[in-house]
């Protein structure tokens, strides 16, 4: 296509000014590391062009990132374990995955908190005949020794009356410490084209269930045919936000109104424009100015002249509203988009995008022609620009892309992708950036100890401060990058900074955790732990009661109650409808918070008081009139 061979003269020219460590940075190594699979398809599947997805989990728990695949209707699942030497061996039948379905997505989380990752994935049935719906499957994971399907017993089998599924997406929603469960739908009933019913939201009790709250929470919508969401607060209240990548014009955006409700909202400013044929979704701060923009992949030129032609990165311009980058940005032209993820291919300290595409038939109306739509990697060069390198960097993809994912099984810093091809091969690029100003860091967050953050710290913001002005910001998130997903970790680049200043973990609970002078080029686990404790409560001694993680001059107000069954029911409308743990407190005192963020107050024991157990907690006033006010996790202890 024309287009193409612009690109191509475009970059042949560009080639001089681009840095020698980032030239020639990705080696196909699918064959070298043992992923040998290629994707079929049993007919009769509706759409079924559209299939095609896979999961990185570390689903052994070894520190190596594994790969999950799902079964295409004709070869089985597959599970390639890492052999943490750059290899991987199917290991799918020891770990009980033996079905034959005509998978579609899937997204790899650990719902039930119990350490595990766990694994969703979306169905169009196992009858070699024809496809039937309720047939979705989520894996759960039995301590690394084998996976269990329990969707029935969750209530997440099922999301349409009629075959249906495309990517799922994991989020804490409510900010209940658990991950609830958004699936995207795109058919429509036959009795009528304009309504799909198979986009549901599924809150997760806890229990090992889940609740179908589509309309209850307010995001059903009979017109929305979507294929991949992500859920990241976008206002500061820690509450996360929906963006919903949807086909037809149907995108969505949706605010979260802090009490399990959602309201529609239309994101863009007048002068801006809606992506048309939304397919795959990435969030990144691509501008650095600390909040999250939006990015959706769509068709170029438009099908069928239907819509805008392309894809749309979406800067955040705050109070809910995203202005497009002009054509002149550099990444609308994806061909026919499908998965995108965003990262920083080149440690450069700016985030890049990349994208896999394509389309069997040819366009009716234009004569468009996608069929080897090459894989699209657009770097950023800083200024709200990007630049498409994906030939030259070695990113050579062309056929019918539909999942992708990054991630970095080789721990060597940098981040590899996985492309999944619609009747083709999975093709896996393995990153070999190296030389000179390529320093980095990888976050993992252990949330184990903190049975208030969703797991694995899906929903944290980090931040990363390089001194002089230079701040990275990125986020955990569990979103479908469209029937795939990448690994759970936070990844920077540096460029030649030796050391890092400070990295901030803002937790979903809205505290945070600070480090400072951190080495570069480490794999570093941060652990997330309760904001409240107090040493223990002695008759006739004093009681230091610590809220840390606050921002310094904060104020933490300091409740006790002889209630012990944090039932909770108090709630202050002052504070933002905030409601506490505790029954019937009273107030303590309150201490600020010093330059590390910590707040202390001193309670006098009295001697003599009987060995009864009380209830404490403190309340921290936060944002505008307090509306963005938190609650620290509540103690019971008995007095010695």
């Amino acid at each position: 296509m024309l287009r193409f061979q612009l690109a191509a003269s475009t970059l042949l020219l560009g080639l001089a000014a681009a840095p020698a460590f980032s030239q020639q940075s990705f080696a196909d190594a699918t064959s070298s590391a043992g992923l040998v699979y290629k994707h079929k398809v049993l007919a009769p599947w509706p759409m079924q062009q559209m299939a095609g997805g896979a999961s990185a989990g570390d689903f052994d728990r070894d520190g190596w990132v594994d790969l999950y695949l799902p079964s295409d209707g004709i070869a089985t699942e597959q599970l390639f374990i890492n052999q943490q030497d750059g290899t991987f061996v199917d290991q799918a039948a020891s770990f009980g995955l033996t079905g034959k379905f005509r998978g579609v997505g899937c997204n790899a989380a650990d719902f039930d908190g119990d350490g595990w990752i766990d694994i969703y994935v979306t169905s169009m049935g196992s009858d070699p005949a024809e496809s039937t719906n309720g047939v979705h499957r989520l894996y759960h994971n039995n301590g690394g020794t084998g996976f269990t399907d329990v969707a029935v017993a969750a209530g997440v089998a099922s999301t349409n009356a009629i075959p249906d599924g495309y990517g799922p997406s994991w989020g804490d929603y409510d900010l209940d410490g658990d991950l609830d469960l958004w699936v995207g739908g795109w058919h429509h009933l036959a009795t009528n084209p304009l309504v799909n019913l198979g986009t549901r939201l599924f809150r997760n009790e806890g229990d090992g269930t889940f609740t179908d709250v589509t309309v209850s929470s307010g995001v059903f919508d009979f017109a929305v045919r979507s294929f991949a969401a992500i859920f990241v607060d976008q206002d500061g209240d820690r509450y996360p936000e929906l963006h919903v990548a949807a086909d037809f014009g149907t995108g969505q955006y949706f605010k979260n109104n802090r009490d399990g409700t959602f309201t529609k909202l239309n994101w863009f400013l007048p002068n801006g424009d809606k992506v048309h044929n939304g397919m795959g979704t990435a969030i990144g701060d691509f501008d650095r100015d600390g909040d999250a923009d939006w990015f959706v992949t769509a068709i170029f030129p438009s099908w069928k002249n239907a819509g805008p032609p392309g894809n749309r990165l979406y800067m955040n311009d705050g109070q809910h509203h995203f202005t497009p980058l002009p054509p002149s940005g550099g990444v609308d032209d994806g061909g026919w988009g499908w998965a995108a993820a965003a990262q920083d291919f080149n440690h450069d300290g700016w985030t890049d995008l990349v994208h896999t595409n394509g389309w069997p038939q040819p366009d009716p109306v234009t004569g468009g022609v996608f069929t080897d739509d090459p894989t699209v990697l657009f770097i950023n060069n800083g200024d709200n620009t990007f630049s498409e390198t994906a030939m030259a960097w070695g990113l050579d993809h062309t056929g019918q892309g539909r999942g992708l994912l990054t991630f970095d099984p080789d721990r060597d810093g940098d981040m590899d992708v996985l492309i999944c091809t619609n009747k083709g091969d999975l093709q896996y690029f393995r990153n070999d950036l190296s030389g000179a100003g390529t320093h980095w860091l990888k976050v993992w967050l252990d949330t184990t100890g903190h049975p208030g953050v969703a797991p694995d710290g899906i929903g944290a913001r980090l931040v990363a401060d390089s001194g002089a002005g230079v701040v990275q910001t990125t986020w955990i998130t569990g979103c479908s990058n469209f029937q795939a997903n990448s690994e759970l970790v936070a990844h920077f680049g540096f460029g030649d900074l030796a050391s890092l200043p400070r990295l901030e973990v803002h937790w979903p609970d809205g505290f945070k955790t600070v480090l400072n002078d951190v080495a570069l080029d480490q794999e570093l686990t941060v652990a997330a732990v309760p904001p409240y404790s107090h040493t223990p409560l002695v008759g006739g001694q004093v009681s230091d009661l610590v809220v840390a993680g606050l921002e310094p001059g904060e104020v933490a107000v300091f409740l006790v109650s002889v209630d012990t069954s944090l039932a909770g029911g108090t709630c202050y409308p002052f504070l933002g409808d905030l409601c506490v743990d505790l029954v019937s407190p009273f107030q303590l005192g309150y201490a600020f918070a010093d330059a590390s963020g910590t707040a202390s107050f001193a309670v006098p024991i009295p001697a003599g008081l009987p060995p009864v157990p009380i209830a404490s907690q403190a309340v921290v006033p936060r944002g505008p009139g307090f509306e963005h006010s938190l609650k620290t996790n509540a103690i019971v202890a008995t007095v010695q």
